[in-house]
């Protein structure tokens, strides 16, 4: 782990599909699906009758880029040419 050279937060660094290297904020973002469900009781006639259903928590952790949260950011892009 390293730190930001602009606001010292904490950063993480990745490399991607196109082999540059990118920061990332340190700390993971936990996501939960929103609108997924599963079924407790595994009922087969929907016709009429219901079935029970519980919300899927299935986590998924993400990083996000240091560039989207870095207050500094500006000053480490490139300029196009």
């Amino acid at each position: 782990m390293s730190a930001c050279r602009s606001c010292s937060a904490p950063i993480v660094w990745a490399v991607t599909e196109n082999g540059k290297r990118i920061p990332l904020d340190a700390e993971a973002v936990v996501l939960i699906p929103t609108g997924a469900f599963r079924l407790v009781d595994g009922g087969e006639d929907f016709g009429g009758s219901y079935c029970d259903v519980a919300v899927s928590v299935k986590a998924e952790a993400l990083y996000v880029s240091h560039f989207a949260t870095c207050p500094n950011a500006d000053a480490h892009r490139k300029g196009k040419t």
